[in-house]
C-alpha cells in the first residue's frame, strides 16, 4: 500500500464559469469503469457552469483546495423534488485517493469532502441528498454507508441510487 502525506484542511469553495477549464484539466483517470464515468460526470457539468440549465437545476460545483490546488471536487443539483439534492459526482485528484487530513481523527479527503458537501446542501435548504453508486465501487458504497446513506433503489442494472438526510 502505498504512503501517503498527511493533507493540510482543503478549503472549500464555490466554483464559477472560469474554473471549468481547472476543474476539467484535473487529473482524476482510474483504470475502473466508474471512476471514468465520474470523471466525465464532472467536466459535463464544469462545462455548463453559469448557463440557463445550470442555474435552472441549482447546479452547483464545489471546489475543495489546498494552496490553491484543485484535490477534490463535488457537483449537486436540486433533484426530482425541491426539497432533494442530487449528487452528480465527487471526484478527487488522482494523487489526493487514499489521503488523510492531518487533523484529528485523521478523516479520509474522500468523507471530508462528502460531509462538506452534505453540510453545504442542507445549508442551501435542502433536506435529503440521493446519488448513484456504481455496484462495480465497493469503497464508494463504505463511504456513502458512513456518511448515512442508505440504499434506496437502482438506477439501472450498474447503478444503485442511494440516499441520505440532511441536518
Amino acid at each position: 500500500m502505498p504512503h501517503h502525506p498527511l493533507l493540510s484542511t482543503p478549503r472549500m469553495r464555490l466554483a464559477e464559469p472560469g474554473d471549468a477549464t481547472a476543474i476539467c484539466a484535473m487529473p482524476s483517470a482510474g483504470r475502473w469503469r466508474h471512476v471514468g464515468e465520474a470523471s466525465t460526470a464532472l467536466r459535463a457539468a464544469a462545462l455548463s457552469l453559469g448557463d440557463e440549465r445550470s442555474q435552472e437545476h441549482d447546479l452547483r460545483i464545489l471546489l475543495f483546495e489546498i494552496e490553491r490546488e484543485i484535490v477534490a471536487v463535488a457537483a449537486l443539483r436540486r433533484g426530482q423534488e425541491p426539497e432533494l439534492a442530487q449528487l452528480i459526482t465527487l471526484v478527487l485528484h488522482q494523487e489526493m485517493r487514499g489521503c488523510r487530513l492531518r487533523e484529528q481523527p485523521r478523516p479520509p479527503l474522500c468523507a471530508l469532502a462528502l460531509r462538506a458537501t452534505m453540510r453545504f446542501a442542507a445549508e442551501n435548504g435542502y433536506k435529503r441528498m440521493a446519488a448513484q453508486i456504481a455496484n462495480a465501487d465497493a469503497k464508494g458504497m463504505r463511504l456513502a454507508q458512513r456518511a448515512g446513506f442508505g440504499r434506496v433503489g437502482h438506477a439501472d442494472r450498474d447503478h444503485g441510487v442511494w440516499a441520505a438526510g440532511l441536518r
